[in-house]
């Protein structure tokens, strides 16, 4: 799912800005061209990419809309590739650079996130690419020795559900849902550990027992069995409280997002730790655990849709289904 339809309530609602500024737009189309396959017409009179066009052809398709467009001076133009990465509005161009990346073969893509993040780093940017994906990541040293460890480990592993829900938490954070967050980030760790055991169902308790008695773990320090235990059962029986997934009851109380963010982070960390622990040979006195495949100048961007000064559209244009970028659509339902 694109960028602006996994975000499209708060995007909606200014509860994620997202940000890109000019040359950092620039940087990044350079940086696709020069990985893009070029095409040329007969006497050269058309030119393009394919990854380019086709990312193009991929997001119409997913959005439904009839063509790209970007905003210039309080009206919408219509464009290509190049002009809405580089003049759309900041969701419109991370949504064109989402679909270009799918274009490519994996080990080219590998390295090409690798060349856009450098990029990202370099602008000072707080987004980064993860598995095809624009994050948002408040600390360099958690995204870089935690958040994307833990994501990378997932899908090297083939865990695929506890990917996608680890993957949910971040977005649910991002989108300032932090009980959401929270429930997502319980769920991709309690999956972790049933596909590292091979089991498909068993209540938080079990489950930890059974962890912790495979042997996966060896008990190096006195006492740390026992506080693993302490800390995975805090993190797994988290959403059986009040508020979170079984619902917050009678009166709604909010998560504040440090603790959405601490739900994460733990998670991530234990997710990288486990797998990494799974991964080293080991002597078992019993039957091997097998893990099991888990089901204002040129530098100034346009503002954020949505924002006082983007530019406005009247009631028809509102309602319509384009221009493209969806002036009634990001709207909350």
């Amino acid at each position: 799912m694109l960028f602006s339809l996994r975000h499209k309530r708060s995007l909606g609602d200014r509860t994620l800005r997202p940000s890109l500024p000019r040359r950092l737009r620039r940087s990044l189309l350079r940086v696709l061209q020069a990985r893009a396959t070029p095409w040329e017409s007969d006497w050269g009179r058309e030119s393009g990419f394919n990854e380019l066009d086709a990312a193009e052809s991929a997001v119409l398709r997913e959005t439904g809309h009839e063509y790209l467009s970007y905003p210039d001076d309080k009206k919408t133009v219509r464009g290509g590739f190049a002009e809405v990465v580089t003049l759309g509005y900041p969701e419109n161009a991370m949504d064109l650079i989402e679909a270009c990346l799918v274009e490519f073969p994996v080990d080219t893509r590998q390295r090409l996130e690798g060349e856009l993040n450098d990029v990202l780093s370099g602008h000072n940017s707080p987004w980064r690419c993860v598995h095809g994906q624009f994050v948002l990541i408040d600390s360099k040293y958690l995204e870089e020795e935690v958040l994307r460890p833990a994501a990378d480990l997932l899908h090297t592993a083939g865990f695929e559900g506890p990917l996608k829900e680890f993957s949910d938490a971040r977005s649910a954070l991002m989108d300032g849902n932090n009980r959401d967050a929270i429930v997502a980030a319980n769920n991709a760790l309690e999956s972790t550990i049933k596909a590292l055991l091979g089991v498909k169902r068993e209540k938080p308790g079990r489950l930890i027992a059974r962890l912790i008695k495979s042997e996966l773990i060896p008990n190096h320090y006195d006492g740390f069995l026992e506080s693993l235990d302490k800390i995975l059962y805090t993190v797994l029986v988290e959403r059986s409280e009040p508020g979170r997934a079984h619902g917050s009851g009678k009166q709604h109380e909010d998560v504040p997002r440090h603790y959405a963010e601490l739900a994460i982070h733990l998670v991530g960390t234990l997710i990288v730790f486990l797998l990494r622990q799974g991964s080293i040979p080991r002597v078992s006195t019993g039957p091997a655990v097998t893990p099991a495949k888990s089901v204002g100048s040129d530098e100034e961007e346009p503002p954020p849709h949505g924002d006082e000064d983007a530019p406005e559209s009247s009631d028809d244009e509102a309602e319509s289904e384009e221009p493209w970028p969806w002036e009634g659509e990001l709207q909350p339902e």
